[in-house]
This record gives structure tokens, sequence and C-alpha cells, in this order.
């Protein structure tokens, strides 16, 4: 999707050194928001490694557990809400069993709703991408508060008028200035961190394009 690809280019830069943490910097705010994770109609938010692994089922599980923790955090998958709010945000994440390890708010603060280093998220659903599939496994995601796609131009709270695509009945909601310099800024610390090169910086439907667009 060509308006989350911009901030996949601006994050784009291959990393050699491990920073001490992705989350300290006084370019963006960060507040611990866990999900909690109760089981519902639709299953858990998030697992543990140990958890996720014993659970896996695909063939290209990998042999030991120890071999699956040294493939961790290659990948950073970057989505769009599709809604409004923070609030509606966790209550889907809870009713569909899905998260993301970070949810960005329109107004730039980054909520941790999962910990990227116990758990995995459930964001990328089916996927493959750079010779891995299931990058649930692999990934730290990002959700990004925005309303997305819409057939009206109904304006949200908080947000700019929609624009109208060209040659399409659809609008689309930009991301404001606060969320995407929080954005680029949080992503990079987190490839410097992680060590995840540019090129394993990506979109929803870059992982699995007849998915999301």
């Amino acid at each position: 999707m060509k308006i989350l690809n911009c901030l996949v280019m601006l994050s784009c830069i291959c990393c050699t050194q491990a920073a001490e943490s992705p989350l300290d910097s006084s370019r963006y705010r960060t507040v611990d928001c866990y999900l909690d994770n109760k089981v519902r109609t639709n299953g858990v938010t998030h697992r543990t490694w140990e958890e996720s692994y014993r659970l896996w089922t695909n063939p290209s599980k990998p042999a030991t557990l120890e071999q699956y923790k040294e493939d961790l955090h290659q990948f950073i998958v970057l989505h769009y809400t599709a809604g409004a709010s923070l609030r509606g945000t966790i209550n889907t994440y809870n009713e569909r069993g899905v998260s993301a390890h970070f949810t960005i708010d329109n107004d730039g603060i980054i909520y941790k709703t999962v910990n990227p280093d116990t758990d995995i998220a459930y964001h990328a659903g089916i996927s493959y991408f750079a010779g891995k599939t299931s990058l649930n496994y692999y990934s730290i995601g990002i959700e990004h508060i925005n309303p997305g796609f819409e057939r009206t131009n109904v304006v949200f709270p908080g947000f700019s008028a929609p624009r109208k695509l060209t040659g399409s009945e659809v609008y689309w909601y930009p991301f404001s200035e606060e969320q995407f310099v929080a954005s680029v800024a949080f992503t990079r610390d987190l490839q410097e961190h992680y060590r995840i090169p540019g090129y394993h910086v990506v979109t929803h439907a870059d992982i699995f394009p007849f998915q999301k667009k």
C-alpha cells in the first residue's frame, strides 16, 4: 500500500550495532498498555515464544526452540487499524484475537500492547516474505491508528479531512505529522536495537498482497 510504503522508505537503514533500548528517546513518547490476553471466542491476542513454538504445526517450524529464538525479530511489519480510536483498536484486538506489539495513536503516542521480548503478536496472518512463512513468529508488528479507506468523506475527530484518491470513489485519511514522525523515529530505533535491515521493514500488503491493500 503506497501510503504506508512512505513510512517504509523513510525507515530503511542498515543496522550494525545494537542500541541500549528502542524505547529510550526524546523523539517520541511510549506508554505501557498491555493486552490482558484473556481467552475469548476468537482466541488469545498473543502468546509467549515457548507456547507459540509448542503449538506450531507448520512444516517450516524450526527444529528446536533454541533455533527458533535465534530467528526472532527478523522483520518489522507496518499496519493501519482501519479505525479512528485507541479504545476501538484495543476492543478489536480483544474481540478478534489479534494484536500488535506497538500501536501508534494519531497524536504520535506509542502504546506498547505486547512485549516483543517475550511474546509473539497475532498481526501478520497467513504471510510470506524473504523465504519465511507465518511471519507472526518472526516479526514485530506496529499498528497505526487510522480510519484507512472510506467511500464517504466522513470527518473523524482529530484526523485531517480525507483525500479522494485519483480516479477512484474512495477516500484516504492522511497520517498526522505527529504520528508519521514518531513512527519513522521509532521504527529506526527498533531496527537498530534488533539489527533489522531496511529491506525487512514491510507493510501487510508486502507479506500477503492478496489479503490487504
